[in-house]
């Protein structure tokens, strides 16, 4: 093994594997024989990444990827222009040629490629190609018409062969360099038996080819099918690069923070590299998050060694490894099943309900996501059910912090006016602001003790974290100890949620 590999390249090898597995475990002993790194080494960096929730590890002691990953990812694909754009293009396609549409991104050194982003047919019968898979370059045409545009001393590879139909080296030359003076790409048969695909290349981002593919059962394939195919995937692919081609605005302002540790400056570089808007990161920047001159050229020399990130555009832009990290992790952003940790472990220290609740794209809180207590006499949350906001814990919490959400129908017209905040209760919402959590008895469940510690999501108030007790067995000298329960959970989901 390589055990000489410390600092950001264990960080990064570490995720990398993290992500291989995203849907499962590893133990510690597996991940130090899969990275070369000792098992010190692995076992104090997953500890470190799970500070971050970029691991976590389970009751069996096997880590997995962390649910930070996942934000990350859905930050990355809400911020990147082309992948912002390739969706809708990408369902465009589909409807126009039918079959399976799908984009995919090259992967470091050449030889696979990952899907991105799939568009399924709507036949009964179909080509399943899922986010996250791992496709080879040197069979079928999503990955030829990627190892296509890539150097032709890269052509010529080793590989197994997934069909009897997939080419060897002299022939799978004749047929990239076929594909490249064309511009698309044909398979029938090379990759999957059944399959044949055409293929367009593109541009994903400055230095990082992709392929937009449609793919659909061999037998359903005709020759004279194909100028019509290649013309609609080259206006999928056209949009995409288009969207991600245009120049990039001025940054916006982070706020510092004190990077000490390689985790703190490889969890500073995601950060960059995904927020918005896309630019280019630099050493003034990374400077500015604390990262010095010499770590600065150790992270972005490992970052790039990685395929982490690529230079460009004066700087440093997301890599092809990023983009894979980002489809295996998925990009499907659900607070609900993010928070289930968080709460489980509310709920296991204090034996009472806990419950999160956000505020939604009209402007409502409601309870999102909720523990029961496993005590025989428990409040359930009802999921999905507005909140108010100037009765109960889990409303005043908010209300604290957001007095702008307490609005109501103007009087014969459409819109809303808002209302002035109550004296006696105005007096109550700064007592919140100043110890950070709200304390509620009877006001909305009869019987009931609330505390409740606001959520904050890049900055802003947009929910709460409560838990909600029978009064008959609150102990009101635990009164604090509930309250900084609840803020330290709402802190852990702020940081998390938090991009």
């Amino acid at each position: 093994m390589d055990q000489r590999a410390t600092g950001t390249a264990a960080v990064l090898r570490l995720l990398d594997a993290l992500v291989a597995r995203a849907d499962s475990s590893w133990g510690v002993r597996e991940l130090s024989e899969s990275t070369g790194l000792s098992r010190s080494t692995a076992n104090r960096t997953l500890q470190a990444l799970a500070s971050f929730d970029l691991a976590q590890q389970w009751d069996d002691e096997r880590y997995a990827l962390g649910p930070r990953m996942e934000v990350l990812g859905h930050e990355l694909w809400r911020s990147h222009p082309a992948l912002a754009a390739a969706d809708g293009a990408l369902d465009r396609a589909r409807r126009q040629i039918g079959g399976t549409v799908f984009l995919s991104v090259e992967d470091r050194g050449g030889r696979t490629c990952t899907v991105l982003s799939s568009r399924e047919a709507t036949s009964p019968l179909r080509y399943v190609i899922r986010p996250g898979t791992t496709l080879p370059t040197h069979a079928g045409a999503a990955g030829l018409a990627i190892l296509s545009q890539l150097p032709e001393e890269q052509w010529s590879f080793d590989a197994e062969r997934p069909t009897e139909r997939t080419l060897e080296v002299p022939a799978r030359a004749a047929l990239l360099g076929e594909a490249r003076r064309q511009g698309y790409g044909v398979s029938v048969g090379q990759n999957f038996p059944d399959a044949a695909g055409v293929a367009v290349a593109l541009e994903l981002a400055p230095g990082v080819t992709a392929s937009v593919s449609r793919s659909r059962p061999s037998w359903d394939f005709e020759d004279a099918d194909v100028p019509e195919i290649v013309a609609s995937l080259r206006k999928a692919a056209e949009a995409i690069a288009r969207a991600g081609g245009g120049p990039h605005p001025d940054a916006s302002a982070s706020a510092p923070r004190a990077a000490r540790t390689h985790i703190d400056k490889v969890v500073a570089l995601l950060e960059m590299l995904v927020r918005p808007p896309p630019v280019p990161v630099t050493p003034a920047r990374l400077k500015e998050q604390g990262v010095g001159r010499v770590a600065c050229a150790s992270l972005l020399s490992a970052a790039q060694e990685s395929g982490l990130v690529i230079e460009g555009g004066g700087g440093w832009l997301p890599g092809p490894t990023l983009f894979r990290w980002v489809a295996r992790a998925g990009r499907s952003l659900v607070p609900e099943v993010l928070s289930r940790p968080v709460l489980r472990a509310l709920e296991s220290e204090t034996h009472e309900t806990a419950g999160l609740s956000l505020i939604g794209d009209d402007g409502v809180l409601t309870t999102r996501a909720g523990i029961t207590s496993r005590r025989t006499v428990q409040y359930v949350l009802p999921l999905g059910e507005p909140v108010p906001l100037e009765v109960g814990a889990i409303g005043k919490a908010v209300l604290a912090f957001r007095p702008e959400l307490l609005s109501s129908p103007r009087p014969g017209g459409a819109g809303e006016e808002r209302r002035a905040v109550p004296g006696p209760l105005e007096q109550e919402l700064a007592e919140i602001r100043e110890r950070g959590y709200a304390v509620a008895e009877g006001e909305r469940i009869p019987q009931a003790y609330g505390v409740a510690a606001p959520v904050r999501i890049n900055g802003i108030v947009q929910g709460s974290v409560g838990l909600t007790i029978p009064r008959s067995r609150v102990d009101r000298s635990r009164s604090t100890d509930y309250g900084d329960l609840v803020r330290a959970a709402a802190a852990r989901l702020s940081a998390l949620l938090t991009v």
